[in-house]
């Protein structure tokens, strides 16, 4: 949750002051910058994991787990509440 806050502080940051300064939104919208920060940040991944590390980014991306049996939402849900006492719905620690 708190994450998604961080990521709309930005975006309302960046925009509104776009905005202020007197800037068209749609201007940031360049898809030949998106493709090479994307390429970017991909090929630094690439120098900087280990293979073992980016073989288990291609099983997370393909939505296996590592055993090759399909992962279950209940891993997901469960995985993401790891903060709370347990995955039941108790309350958060």
């Amino acid at each position: 949750m708190m994450l998604l806050v961080g990521i709309l502080i930005v975006f309302g940051a960046t925009l509104g002051g776009f905005m202020v300064a007197g800037g068209n939104p749609l201007l940031l919208l360049h898809i030949s910058e998106f493709i090479v920060i994307g390429g970017i940040a991909l090929g630094l991944m690439v120098i900087a994991s280990p293979t073992h590390v980016l073989k288990e980014i291609i099983v997370k991306i393909r939505g296996r787990s590592p055993a090759g049996t399909p992962a279950r939402t209940s891993t997901w849900i469960c995985s993401s509440c790891s903060m709370r006492s347990s995955c039941s719905g108790g309350a958060a620690a």
